[in-house]
């Protein structure tokens, strides 16, 4: 398995692997496919953050982090957020997602966010 920054060539099987992940899923408005894609082109994407697990060339697992600012009691704090982590579905057994999971955060703490 090999964990790699997305490309906008994988964008279209991230969609659908995003998709059909979230078809069983108890909580799910059907639209996590398009939560994704929309992170894309906000301010707050962080290309280097945003991971496929593939084996071959299929992804199986993808995890992005995105750039968040949050207001605590006048105090400000800057954080890497999962904006959304397929964890494969169903492949756990090849542990994509945890993978997938461990790359993200710990490149996360070498980028400024």
């Amino acid at each position: 398995m090999n964990v790699r920054q997305e490309t906008a060539q994988d964008f279209d099987e991230i969609y659908h692997l995003v998709r059909t992940a979230f078809e069983t899923a108890e909580v799910s408005d059907g639209r996590e496919q398009d939560f994704v894609s929309s992170l894309r082109y906000s301010e707050n994407y962080i290309p280097e953050l945003a991971l496929v697990a593939e084996e071959g060339k299929k992804i199986i697992g993808h995890i992005m982090l995105t750039r968040q600012r949050i207001v605590l009691n006048e105090k400000k704090y800057k954080c890497a957020v999962v904006g959304a982590g397929v964890r494969g579905y169903c492949f756990s057994e090849k542990k994509a997602g945890i993978t997938a999971d461990r790359h993200g955060f710990g490149k996360s703490g070498k980028i400024w966010v």
